[in-house]
């Protein structure tokens, strides 16, 4: 017989964290399975302001670091297991892995988001190499075109600045950021194109170009890097072999399958804060304890 636990935790960002920690220390059996790095996203946030407890500000890493620290004084260590597919079974889960089979009462997705792709002339030859979707993937020095103008593009170009790398942050229209993040960097003097859409990239000289449409003209941006930060997409590759019409019930973490919650930033949209998703980790968590408790006392 195979073992059946109370709940699994697929993805450990601060949602999945969260969770994982109040199932704990509820006295429920919980997995926390993770593929990659622990703190998703979160890691690359250049400095966290608006998570309370933090007066100064903290970054991300040492944020995440802090999380980690948590999950090991409550004896919780995180599997390393890329999750393939998931299906439902009399009176729970099976979800697939890399490392086999896991069975769970409860699942709480907290995959998280990826990015959006940025479809470029020329990105699938050699300057394709040079594309990057995650600042802390960035293997090579000199001079990085970030592409976007939201909160995450500006964070990017604060943060390398900051280690003195050059940057230039290129977006098609005008910048949607937080008013601070751009006062942030117009006192670092950071460059900002305005109006430019990239159409095609391509190498020259050992280095890279983008080429941009900016309004009847184009312009190209020589560096060394691309940075694409345009946006993002929930990750839900993990609900193969669920019913495709399974859905989230209102905006909370609950689904209409019984047992399986959406957590964290695969749930949000567009509000993507660490606030947001320990707050939907813990919520799904208290809603896992009142189901079972319920059930016991039947």
């Amino acid at each position: 017989m195979h073992k059946v636990r109370d709940a699994a935790v697929i993805g450990a960002g601060p949602a999945g964290i969260s969770a994982s920690i109040y199932l704990k220390r509820a006295g429920i059996d919980v997995v926390l399975l993770e593929h990659g790095e622990i703190g998703g996203l979160l890691r690359s946030a250049n400095l966290v302001e608006n998570y309370p407890g933090f007066p100064e500000g903290i970054s991300g890493l040492k944020l995440v670091s802090l999380f980690t620290e948590q999950l090991g004084s409550l004896g919780i260590r995180p599997v390393k297991a890329l999750v393939e597919s998931m299906e439902a079974t009399e009176g729970g889960f099976k979800i697939e892995t890399d490392g086999g089979p896991v069975y769970a009462k409860n699942v709480l997705v907290g995959t998280g988001t990826r990015p959006k792709e940025l479809r470029l002339d020329g990105s699938q030859g050699p300057a394709g190499k040079r594309i990057c979707y995650d600042v802390n993937a960035l293997n090579r020095k000199g001079r990085v075109l970030i592409v976007g103008g939201g909160d995450a593009a500006f964070d990017y170009a604060l943060n390398l600045n900051a280690k003195g790398r050059e940057v230039i942050i290129i977006t098609r229209s005008k910048p949607s950021c937080l008013r601070l993040l751009l006062e942030r960097a117009k006192k670092e003097k950071i460059a900002v194109a305005v109006g430019c859409t990239p159409l095609i990239v391509r190498t020259k000289q050992g280095r890279i170009e983008l080429g941009c449409r900016s309004g009847e003209r184009t312009r190209i941006f020589e560096g060394d890097l691309v940075l694409v930060a345009v946006g993002r997409v929930p990750n839900t590759e993990v609900l193969y072999g669920l019913p495709k019409r399974f859905k989230v019930n209102g905006r909370g973490p609950e689904t209409n399958i019984r047992g399986l919650y959406m957590i964290g930033d695969v749930l949000g949209g567009s509000y993507r804060q660490t606030g947001i998703a320990v707050g939907s980790g813990v919520l799904a968590a208290m809603m896992i304890e009142d189901s079972m408790r319920k059930e016991e006392s039947e």
